[in-house]
């Protein structure tokens, strides 16, 4: 399967919550502000008690609700309903640095080896992480390529 450029690929950003209404309104606004444009945002949320729904509404994300959580069934839900051709997944407060985040984050997919793409972790101020540029993790004949935890189930 060949993929499409990264120029005229569609783009979902589903991001993981619950009760992150301190920090899902910072990284829905990082979102928004990118040159390269989501064409939409998911926020699949675990029964949140704050004003998380509220905050990913305002921003236009489409919610989608789950009770019983994996980090696994919470992505598999936000990726069944997404309609990108190309999908970043954060965690409601993984605040993305800059307006390139996700040009970085799929200009490895111009090259069609490239599988899959890990975000590393840089820094950790109060509750919010912040990342830099992607690690490519490439050989899509090779089932899992991984130097941590990704999500499963």
């Amino acid at each position: 399967m060949k993929l499409v450029p990264t120029n005229s690929a569609t783009l979902s950003v589903i991001i993981r919550n619950r009760n992150e209404g301190t920090t899902l309104g910072s990284v829905l606004q990082a979102i928004t502000a990118q040159e390269f444009g989501a064409a939409e945002i998911i926020v699949v949320d675990n029964a949140s008690t704050d004003n998380s729904v509220s905050i990913a509404e305002e921003h236009g994300a489409t919610v989608l609700p789950i009770t019983d959580f994996t980090y696994g069934s919470a992505l598999n839900c936000g990726i069944a309903h997404s309609t990108g051709e190309l999908i970043v997944i954060l965690s409601a407060h993984s605040v993305p640095l800059g307006r390139h985040f996700l040009s970085e984050c799929i200009v490895s997919f111009e090259d069609p080896s490239v599988a899959a793409v890990r975000l590393v972790q840089v820094a950790k101020r109060a509750d919010i992480l912040r990342w830099m540029a992607p690690e490519v993790l490439s050989s899509p004949d090779q089932d899992f390529i991984s130097k941590g935890p990704l999500a499963s189930g």
